[in-house]
């Protein structure tokens, strides 16, 4: 599902976690596909998809290296 799932299913949601020093941006999803299953309208995916988020270093980060975590969370459907 989509960010907005439509009549049915969950959105799909994403959480960063960022060292000190990044900071992301807003989460560029791609146009999903419009569903339609009795009478229902959901938007979502197909296949694989790639969300993407600018991240942003301050300019005193002084990191040769960092670590991003993401927890995604999505539903999937037949």
């Amino acid at each position: 599902y989509w960010k907005n799932p439509g009549d049915v299913g969950m959105p799909t949601v994403v959480a960063l976690d960022l060292p000190a020093g990044l900071e992301a941006g807003e989460v560029r999803w791609p146009a999903p596909a419009r569903f339609v299953h009795e009478g229902s309208v959901s938007y979502g995916y197909e296949g694989a998809v790639t969300l993407l988020v600018d991240l942003r270093a301050a300019p005193a980060l002084q990191a040769e290296a960092v670590q991003v975590k993401a927890r995604v969370e999505w539903l999937v459907c037949d």
